[in-house]
């Protein structure tokens, strides 16, 4: 799955060459599904989008930061990002969840294709494979990404193997989606689907859903709209007579509902009535009974309209929440408030009862410790019973002053403002979310508590309140019709604040290495090594990293086992090709494998590799090119050693290294290539070869 993800930053790459290259204005590439695939994700470069310009605030939060542990590839990708990802119309498919079997599509002609291939092999050298009729290009020598030309578009996977047998599959099962795409709205930038036989859906819906859409659009400036439409298995709906028109009602719970600060709301219908029939349905699948009643009287009491309701009140520590259900039924109310009362009697007194409401207060024993600080917790407690038609159970003991009056929800302008279009309709269920009606309590508790709050808790707390002060509530509604059931989202996300506050969270020190004989903040190699310690490259020797001691053939080659990721379980030990390489030695194995693999051919003999000696740094330079595309038919540029002449073995290596600023020398006119290398140097090449690696 990671790979899945990282092959996005594949389809940035696409436009390096080309980024006038406008997105496809359709989504043909829907036409192109492995059939029995399991989720299709579709990027729309066309439509507004947030992703750009996060990309791009962040690109100028680093740059403002002159931060040197950003790497190169971290500054490159982030470019390739910004300057080609979202301007195209680009696919993700997961083709096969069980065997991780992906890919990735964008419309292109094979002119462009073409001019994209030599434009990616000026960064790296690929390797070619012919599969049936078309050419495969990879990564060199690793399993990091390949790439054909297929169908007019740019065909991309994680390994040759892996698409080979995408491409099989489009040959001979090709299946179309565009019976989804009226479900995405026009103007989205970003849609998910599950399709029919999605293997995906089935697991999530026990078989309930036969197909989903979830889609995200910029409605406005870091304003966005998600959507989700679930096509019910029509089938079992008919068969269990389930239909969403049964589940939908005019909302009426927020008229009664407290309304002052209010944080959070969610009002549904018939609760109790949709996890029965879900339940229900889901045995059609064979799905295990879970013996999951809702036991009485709540049964009874979830079979209508039910509303929760949070609260936080400016000037006092305790957050208010209050539960409001429809209910007229009499055996309901004497139930629940048998129950409620045991319960309240074990923490406070009863203080007061009216209107068919009970209330109880907590008993100063149990609240005398903080009532000093916060005396409005004296007043804490529950408040439960009959009200009318609700029942009501609450936090707020004050609550019977504030049902029905004058400042519920229907009178607070943020809550009937943002939902108004599903106030006024039948929906399933409707929810709400405000941030900013938190923001007086939190400066509340922090007056309350500033002697004790040091100056990183402070910082933190400024930092929040500056993201959520200015923002308008999130909410969302469900409504549905027959076997469709439809959900909205509205959120506001400060695209710019939360690229400042990524960039400023992001660890930028070299401090986490465990090195003790190391200045992380000074030493000239200190990126290097954090970077390839954090990778899993180097690890060190108690607490030492020794840094200006000569570095072994066997300790330079399992770096790079370890930073290719090589892996074979198949693969020899060194002890049984190399007669120097002793059984049991801690780099046998890695020996093995980077045989396998063609990072070592061993000495001019073949039967030796002389893992204990130290490395030269022409050696080193010289594995390097062997296997990295970078430097694999790299341009030999003019050098200034007057220790590298033509006519040497490692000429060609030492110059592709020096264009590609991987080498700089051991001075300013030596290179001092039969120095041995020495493991400070060591983790410098490796880390600026990574950096220099398209690495997914």
């Amino acid at each position: 799955m990671r790979k899945f993800l990282s092959s996005i930053l594949m389809a940035s790459i696409v436009a390096i060459s080309v980024p006038n290259v406008a997105a496809a204005s359709s989504n043909a590439n829907f036409d192109n599904i492995v059939a029995g695939a399991d989720l299709v994700v579709n990027y729309n470069g066309n439509n507004s989008n947030p992703v750009k310009s996060f990309i791009k605030d962040m690109m100028s939060e680093l740059v403002s930061k002159s931060i040197d542990t950003v790497t190169l590839s971290d500054m490159e990708t982030l470019k390739l990002m910004d300057e080609s990802f979202l301007s195209n119309n680009i696919s993700f498919v997961l083709a096969d969840s069980d065997n991780k079997l992906f890919y990735g599509m964008s419309e292109m002609d094979k002119g462009t294709f073409d001019s994209v291939i030599n434009s990616m092999q000026k960064f790296e050298k690929f390797e070619t494979t012919q599969s049936g009729n078309s050419f495969i290009y990879s990564s060199y020598k690793r399993e990091d990404f390949a790439i054909t030309y297929y169908n007019g578009s740019f065909l991309f996977s994680d390994t040759v193997n892996n698409l080979s047998t995408i491409i099989s599959k489009l040959n001979s099962s090709k299946v179309s989606v565009s019976y989804l795409t009226n479900e995405i709205p026009s103007d989205s930038f970003m849609s998910i689907l599950l399709p029919k036989n999605s293997k995906l859906l089935d697991t999530a819906s026990n078989g309930l859903a036969e197909s989903s859409v979830f889609s995200i659009t910029e409605t406005s400036d870091d304003h966005f709209q998600f959507v989700t439409n679930v096509i019910g298995n029509q089938s079992i709906y008919n068969k269990y007579n389930f239909s969403y028109d049964d589940f939908a009602k005019t909302p009426s719970l927020y008229k009664s509902m407290p309304g002052e600060n209010s944080a959070f709301y969610i009002e549904m219908n018939d609760i109790a009535g949709i996890l029965e029939k879900s339940i229900e349905m889901s045995g059609e699948y064979g799905a295990e009974d879970s013996g999951f009643q809702i036991p009485a009287p709540y049964d009874t009491l979830l079979r209508g309209t039910s509303a929760l309701g949070i609260n936080f009140y400016n000037n006092s520590i305790v957050p208010t929440i209050t539960f409001l259900a429809e209910n007229n039924d009499s055996s309901v109310v004497e139930s629940l408030n048998s129950d409620l009362r045991t319960l309240a009697e074990g923490y406070g007194n009863e203080s007061g009862s009216g209107s068919g409401l009970n209330t109880y207060k907590a008993k100063s024993s149990e609240v005398s410790d903080y009532a000093k600080k916060y005396p409005e917790i004296k007043n804490a407690g529950i408040t439960f019973g009959q009200s009318g038609d609700l029942y009501v159970i609450s936090t707020d003991t004050e609550i019977q002053n504030k049902i029905n009056g004058n400042k519920t929800l229907a009178q607070n302008n943020r809550f009937v403002t943002s939902l108004s279009d599903a106030l006024n309709s039948e929906v399933m269920s409707l929810g709400y979310m405000d941030l900013n009606a938190v923001s007086g309590y939190v400066e509340y508790v922090k007056n309350k508590e500033k002697s004790s709050i040091n100056s990183e808790e402070l910082e933190v707390y400024n930092t929040g309140m500056d993201f959520i002060k200015n923002l308008d509530p999130w909410y969302m509604y469900a409504y549905g019709s027959g076997n469709k059931g439809t959900s909205n989202y509205f959120i506001n996300l400060p695209v710019k604040k939360l690229s400042k506050l990524t960039v400023d969270s992001m660890d930028y020190s070299n401090s986490d290495t465990p090195f003790n004989d190391v200045d992380m903040k000074n030493a000239w190699f200190a990126k290097d090594l954090n970077n390839t310690y954090k990778a899993g490259i180097v690890r060190g020797s108690n607490g030492k990293f020794n840094p200006n001691a000569q570095i072994t053939r066997a300790e330079f080659i399992t770096m790079l086992v370890r930073n290719y990721n090589l892996e074979d379980k198949e693969a020899p030990l060194g002890s049984s090709i190399f007669t120097d390489v002793q059984s049991g030695q801690w780099y046998d194995a890695d020996m093995g494998i980077a045989y396998q693999y063609g990072l070592i051919k061993g000495d001019q003999n073949g039967a030796t590799m002389r893992p204990n000696a130290p490395i030269a740094r022409a050696e080193a330079v010289q594995i390097l090119k062997n296997y990295s595309g970078v430097l694999y038919g790299a341009e030999i540029s003019d050098m200034p050693f007057a220790d590298v002449s033509s006519n040497d073995w490692y000429y060609e290596a030492v110059g592709a290294a020096y264009g590609k600023e991987i080498v700089k020398g051991a001075s300013a006119t030596k290179f001092e290539p039969a120095r041995s290398l020495n493991r400070a140097e060591a983790v410098a090449l490796i880390n600026r070869v990574r950096n220099r690696e398209f690495r997914f």
